[in-house]
C-alpha cells in the first residue's frame, strides 16, 4: 500500500486533518508518551507565505494534532550552512509556534552531535547527526513544495538533509547528492510526511524562485511516494528527477503513480506546471556550465547573478566563458575563459577567474563577472 492524499478546502487546519485521516490518521504512527520531531523547512532566514520555507500555521497545526495524542512534539531544523539557524527559525515564526504551544524548539547546530554508522549506505558510511533526531521515536517531515536548482525538486526527501548540523550537509554533496539523499533518508526514514503546497516555488529555486499559490497539503507515509506525487502536481516527471529515481531504485517507496492509493483531490484537478529550475545555463547562450555537483547556495547566486547581467546588457561580454563549480569538477584546459565559482575550485584558480566563497555573496560574484567581461 502507498496511500497519499491531497486537500485543498482553502482551510490549512482542516486540509492537514483531511489528507492526515485520509491515510488512516496520525495515530498509525503516534503513541501515547512518543517524542515527535517536527521537522520543517526553514532554510534561510524568510517570513512564512513566501513559498520558501515550510509555513509556521502548518506546523503549528501539526504540533496541536500531536499534543493531543498525549505525545511530546519538538520542533528541530538546521538551516544551511552559513545561515545562522536560530534566527531563520524566528523570522519564520518557529520560535513563536513553540511558544504558544510550550514546546521545544531545537536549533541544530547547537545541539549534542551524535555519529550514526550507515552500513548498506551507497556512498555514506557514516554522519553526524543531533542527539535530538537520535532520541525522538518518531519523524513528521514537513516540507514546503518547490524547485531546486541542484535537484529539480526539493520536497520530502531532500528536506531531510536538515538533521545533519552545519558543514556535514557538504559531505553529501562530495559523496554524490543523489545517491546521499537516498543513504540518508534510509536511515533516518520519516514515519509521516506532511507537505505544505499553500504557497509554493518555482523557478529559481531552493531560495530565489517566485511564488506560486496552491493551496495544497499532501500527505504520506513514505517521502519518495509522496515527493512522486508533488513533483507531478507541480508538472514534472518524478522518473526524470535523479533523487527520487535512485530513492525508487532503492526501494524506498513508489513512482509510479498507478501504483499508488490516492485520496482527495485528483491531481490533474490541482496540477499546476512551475517554471522548472535552471539546472543548466541553457538561458544563457555562448556560456558552459561545468557543474561537480555543486551546492545551492553556489548555484543560486550564480545564476541569479548572471541573470541580472543578462538583464543589464552585460551578458555578451560573458560569451565563450566556461563556469566551474561544485567539489567533483574537472578542468578543461582547452577552454578560452575559465570562471571558478566557490571555496570547492579554489585548487584551479590560477587557471582563470576564481570567484572566493562559501557560497560567494553576490556583490563579489558581480565584481568578478565585471572583470571577466573585460578580458
Amino acid at each position: 500500500m502507498h496511500p497519499v492524499a491531497i486537500s485543498n478546502t482553502g482551510n490549512i487546519e482542516q486540509d492537514i486533518m483531511n489528507a492526515i485521516n485520509e491515510i488512516g490518521g496520525l495515530d498509525t504512527v503516534i503513541s501515547k508518551g512518543d517524542v515527535v520531531l517536527c521537522k520543517p523547512n526553514v532554510q534561510g532566514s524568510f517570513s512564512p507565505g513566501s513559498g520558501i520555507i515550510t509555513d509556521a500555521k502548518v506546523v503549528h497545526v501539526v504540533v496541536k494534532m500531536v499534543k493531543k495524542l498525549g505525545a511530546t512534539p519538538i520542533i528541530g531544523e538546521s538551516s544551511v550552512y552559513g545561515r545562522v539557524t536560530e534566527d531563520c527559525l524566528h523570522v519564520s515564526g518557529m520560535y513563536e509556534v513553540a511558544k504558544k504551544e510550550s514546546v521545544r524548539i531545537v536549533d541544530f547546530d547547537q545541539d549534542e552531535v551524535v555519529k550514526v554508522p550507515i552500513p548498506n549506505g551507497t556512498v555514506l558510511k557514516e554522519v553526524r547527526t543531533v542527539k535530538t533526531v537520535i532520541e525522538s521515536d518518531v519523524i513528521i517531515d514537513i516540507p514546503v513544495m518547490k524547485t531546486h536548482v541542484a535537484t529539480g525538486v526539493t520536497l520530502a526527501l531532500k528536506n531531510m538533509k536538515g538533521v545533519l548540523p552545519r558543514r556535514e550537509k557538504a559531505k553529501i554533496h562530495f559523496a554524490g547528492l543523489e545517491e546521499g539523499i537516498t543513504d540518508l533518508n534510509a536511515t533516518f526514514t520519516p514515519d509521516i510526511v506532511i507537505v505544505d503546497g499553500i504557497v509554493g516555488l518555482e523557478g529559481l529555486g531552493p531560495s530565489r524562485g517566485t511564488p506560486v499559490d496552491m493551496g495544497l497539503i499532501v500527505a504520506g507515509f513514505e517521502p519518495l511516494t509522496v515527493d512522486s506525487v508533488c513533483t507531478k502536481i507541480m508538472g514534472m516527471d518524478p522518473n526524470e528527477i535523479k533523487h527520487i529515481k535512485h530513492a525508487y531504485s532503492k526501494g524506498l517507496g513508489e513512482i509510479d503513480i498507478d501504483n499508488m492509493e490516492l485520496y482527495g483531490k485528483p491531481i490533474e484537478t490541482v496540477e499546476k506546471t512551475f517554471k522548472e529550475p535552471w539546472l543548466q545555463l541553457k538561458e544563457f547562450k555562448g556560456i558552459e556550465l561545468l557543474n561537480g555537483n555543486a551546492c545551492s547556495g553556489c548555484l543560486t547566486e550564480l545564476l541569479r547573478n548572471l541573470e541580472y547581467a543578462k538583464i543589464d546588457g552585460r551578458i555578451d561580454d560573458l560569451k565563450n566563458s566556461t563556469f566551474y563549480i561544485g567539489p567533483d569538477i574537472q578542468f578543461d584546459e582547452k577552454c578560452e575563459k575559465n570562471i571558478f565559482v566557490g571555496n570547492c575550485c579554489k585548487k584551479f584558480a590560477e587557471f582563470g577567474i576564481f570567484i572566493e566563497g562559501c557560497p560567494p555573496p553576490g556583490y563579489v560574484i558581480r565584481e568578478k563577472l565585471d572583470e571577466a567581461g573585460t578580458k
